[in-house]
């Protein structure tokens, strides 16, 4: 975060997680970079709205070097609407949130990113994952079951 009394906010906020996680805290996206370059992380945390280098150009970065990195936006005021700020991330962090956010809430967010990423402990299969840029379309069949049997007068019968 740029912003120093967000991001001062944010390590007071975190230090009870100091015994469970090593964390770094940078005031800009250069910074991050410089960072990951002396020792690379395994999540980042990026304020999206930044001057210089902003929280998209970072997660860019991020993800072309350093792919298994578990890359998590945050967001707060924008002239873009909720919607699309989603889309334009959506290919460059694997978790949304807004902010302000609880600390429990940035928490959760990293901690079942880090459980999964335990699943994935293949290196190939951690790498190819972070580099998925877009996930296939649903299945137009599964879209319409899933308007169907949320209507409250669904039946077995109904043809669509």
């Amino acid at each position: 975060d740029d912003e120093p009394h967000a991001l001062e906010g944010l390590r007071l906020r975190l230090q009870p997680l100091a015994s469970k996680w090593q964390m770094t805290f940078v005031d800009s996206g250069a910074d991050a970079l410089c960072r990951f370059e002396q020792s690379p992380h395994d999540v980042i945390v990026s304020d999206i709205s930044m001057p210089g280098m902003d929280g998209a150009q970072l997660l860019h970065a991020i993800s072309e070097r350093w792919p298994a990195t578990i890359r998590i936006a945050l967001s707060g005021m924008s002239d873009m609407s909720d919607a699309e700020q989603k889309l334009r991330l959506l290919p460059l962090a694997h978790q949304y949130l807004s902010k302000p956010c609880h600390p429990e809430q940035l928490e959760d967010a990293v901690a079942r990113s880090l459980r999964l990423r335990e699943e994935l402990t293949h290196p190939g299969v951690q790498a190819i994952i972070g580099r998925i840029r877009q996930l296939p379309a649903r299945p137009q069949v599964f879209s319409r079951l899933q308007v169907a049997m949320a209507r409250p007068d669904a039946t077995a019968r109904a043809s669509w």
